[in-house]
C-alpha cells in the first residue's frame, strides 16, 4: 500500500482501492492519496505545508490520528464506529474522532501508537459540519458560563461511561456529531474539580469532532475524501 517510485515535493502518491460492495458511494472505487514521512517534520510550520497542498474551496481539512493497522482498515473498509475507545470526551465505546488541526492529531497518535503512528487527512465539505442541517452539537465552552457548564456536564457524562443522567442521555441520543474543544488537563478536571484548560494552536483553542452515527460516518469515509497520509517511516 505504501510503496511507489514517484515522489513529488516530499509527498508520494499512493493508489488505494476499495472493493465495490464496501464503498460508501458505488461510483468511488479508487483514489490517489499522498503519503508523507512524519520523521523530522517541523511542527511549527508543517500545517502550512498541508494547507498549501490540500486546501480546497468550501471544504475543511480534518485529521485523524491512528496506527498503521487501523489506518489500513479505514482506507480499505471505511469508518467503523464500534472501534471507538471507552470513556472519551464526547462518546463511550462508539465514535470516531477528528481534529481540526494537524498538530493535535499527530501528538495524540504518537502518544498512543509510538511505533507506527499515522495521521489521515480528510477533505470534508463545509456543509457536512453545519450542525443545524446535520443534527450536530457545537460546544462553545469558552463563550460563557452556560456554555462551559454544558461542556463540563457532557464530558463528565461520557468520561464516566454514560453514568445515568436522563437529560444528558436525551440530548445526545439523536446527535450525528459533537464538536468541541480538546481538554489538556482532563485528570485534574475530572478527579480534582479543577477548571478545564484547552489545547491551543496558533493562539486558537483546538477543536475536535466526534462522529456518533453510522449514516453520518458514511458521508466522511468515501475514499476520495481522504487526501493524505502522514506516517512514521
Amino acid at each position: 500500500m505504501l510503496k511507489t517510485p514517484i515522489e513529488m515535493d516530499g509527498w508520494i502518491p499512493v493508489n488505494i482501492r476499495r472493493q465495490r460492495h464496501q464503498a460508501p458511494r458505488a461510483t468511488t472505487q479508487a483514489s490517489h492519496i499522498h503519503l508523507h514521512s512524519a520523521e523530522g517534520i517541523d511542527m511549527a510550520t508543517y500545517h502550512f505545508e498541508i494547507e498549501r497542498k490540500f486546501a480546497k474551496p468550501n471544504h475543511q481539512l480534518l485529521y485523524h490520528g491512528t496506527s498503521l493497522t487501523f489506518s489500513a482498515s479505514i482506507l480499505h473498509e471505511g469508518i467503523d464506529l464500534t472501534q471507538g475507545n471507552p470513556q472519551q470526551n464526547y462518546s463511550h465505546n462508539y465514535g470516531f474522532y477528528l481534529y481540526f488541526d494537524f498538530q493535535r492529531a499527530l501528538s495524540w497518535a504518537k502518544k498512543r501508537f509510538p511505533k507506527d503512528y499515522v495521521v489521515l487527512i480528510f477533505q470534508v465539505p463545509n456543509i457536512l459540519l453545519n450542525s443545524s442541517i446535520n443534527k450536530g452539537l457545537l460546544l462553545n465552552a469558552c463563550d460563557g458560563f452556560m456554555e462551559m457548564a454544558l461542556w463540563k456536564t457532557i464530558v463528565q457524562y461520557c468520561r464516566s461511561g454514560y453514568t445515568i443522567n436522563t437529560w444528558v442521555e436525551m440530548v445526545l441520543e439523536d446527535l450525528n456529531f459533537i464538536q468541541g474543544p480538546a481538554c489538556s488537563n482532563l485528570g485534574p478536571f475530572l478527579k480534582r474539580g479543577k477548571e478545564p484548560k484547552f489545547f491551543k494552536t496558533d493562539g486558537h483553542v483546538s477543536q475536535q469532532i466526534c462522529i456518533r452515527k453510522n449514516d453520518y460516518a458514511k458521508k466522511f469515509e468515501a475514499i476520495s475524501d481522504i487526501c493524505g497520509i502522514v506516517a512514521k517511516t
